[in-house]
């Protein structure tokens, strides 16, 4: 009796037996550093981890669970500037995700659902255009930038709508300005109107919209993050010649402005925007002196008569970092640290008590398979590097207002 030829007996697919819908929902629970090795069993299993639907089903399985979700942080401080991951309950440094070493200088500037977005500066600091960089799969998109001549120094902050999760296009909105008179000398040496760049990864190409100075010299001013997406279009604060101040809703598919009243209270123009289990918030601290902060919810959205104050929190002499939309609100607290308040409960937790570094941005730290589909050619795999101190200031820039996951039906 010889031994039976087991070659005979391989399968010719390692899904030969199970339905290809049945195997992408085991897939799709899986981190995507095992996926990355899980492309090379069969074609099958590649074309299946690269199409866009499987990264939508894992992004939504993978993530159904984000509230405790660990932080990503775009940090600032003696050490320079870069990108960290913290924990939640305890906000301890997790790692530290390092830039790709060779596409020149490049600067963290936002973070949208595992998708870091990244300018690129030349030794002058003038802006050669963006990379969205996915960390864990290593792969890259290069945005050139808009027309005009755009600087380091004026990209500040990135925010992103967590709620649209993977999507067929990407949207990246931004405001020009070139003259530091837009900060410290308002109304002096600046035009009447402005452009609004947005650029749509589904065609490769920007568009500009016109709108009037007033209605975003706020949100060139502010050293917060200032905007908030949400149901399709950008959200800050600003001002309307013919109502005063109000909140600009800026619809990037279709390039509409609408302009909602602000709550009923004094100087909410100061308050800051965020959204809270689907809702628009505006975050307004009550008295510098005590350190209350009302927290504001239009519980319908862009009906002004909606707006009800819902919550109360001591922040003392601290600043808003973070709010969750599950009702987790981040702050610092004078020198005393990290905390997070539970808005449910009223429950204030101490996560770091001594933190100095000055945090830029701060997400859910989520996995994601994806960037939208491309030519390999322009996608490129990164290596690593440690990010150097901005020490070279220059004059003027641009402010990125949102960058935006959407998908049109």
């Amino acid at each position: 009796m010889g031994r039976k030829n087991s070659k005979s007996r391989r399968p010719t697919s390692f899904s030969f037996d199970l339905p290809l819908d049945l195997i992408a929902q085991v897939l799709a629970r899986l981190p995507v550093y095992t996926l990355r090795k899980l492309r090379c069993v069969c074609k099958e299993w590649r074309s299946l981890i690269d199409s866009s639907a499987f990264a939508s089903l894992h992004f939504n399985l993978c993530n159904i669970n984000r509230q405790n979700a660990p932080l990503f942080l775009i940090e600032e401080g003696y050490h320079g500037i870069g990108c960290f991951v913290r924990r939640s309950d305890t906000f301890r440094k997790a790692y530290e995700i390092v830039l790709p070493r060779n596409w020149g200088h490049l600067r963290p500037v936002g973070y949208l659902n595992g998708v870091i977005l990244c300018s690129k500066y030349d030794d002058d600091g003038r802006v050669l255009g963006f990379v969205m960089w996915n960390p864990r799969t290593r792969k890259s998109i290069q945005i050139p930038p808009p027309s005009g001549s755009l600087h380091i120094s004026g990209i500040r902050e990135v925010l992103v709508d967590p709620a649209s999760g993977i999507a067929n296009d990407y949207k990246l909105v931004v405001i020009p300005f070139d003259h530091p008179s837009w900060r410290y000398h308002f109304p002096l040496n600046v035009p009447s109107s402005v452009l609004i760049e947005v650029y749509s990864l589904s065609t490769s190409s920007w568009r500009s919209s016109s709108i009037n100075t007033k209605s975003v010299q706020q949100l060139m001013a502010t050293h917060h993050k200032a905007a908030v997406s949400m149901n399709g279009a950008v959200h800050w604060i600003g001002y309307n010649p013919p109502n005063g101040h109000c909140i600009v809703a800026f619809d990037v598919q279709n390039d509409v402005f609408r302009y909602f009243s602000l709550p009923p209270a004094k100087d909410v123009q100061l308050g800051v925007l965020s959204i809270l289990h689907e809702s628009l918030v505006l975050l307004k601290l009550e008295d510098s002196e005590t350190g209350w902060c009302l927290i504001w919810v239009m519980e319908n959205y862009g009906m002004a008569e909606s707006w009800v104050n819902r919550f109360k929190i001591n922040m003392g002499h601290g600043s808003f970092l973070y709010l969750k939309r599950n009702g987790k609100f981040f702050f610092t607290k004078g020198k005393q640290g990290v905390k997070v308040c539970d808005m449910d409960s009223g429950r204030i937790q101490d996560l770091a008590k001594t933190y100095s570094d000055h945090i830029v941005l701060m997400d859910n730290f989520v996995e994601t398979l994806g960037l939208p589909s491309e030519d390999d050619g322009q996608r490129r795999e990164g290596f690593w590097f440690k990010m150097p101190a901005m020490e070279k200031e220059s004059f003027g820039g641009f402010v990125i207002v949102d960058i935006v996951f959407w998908k049109y039906r």
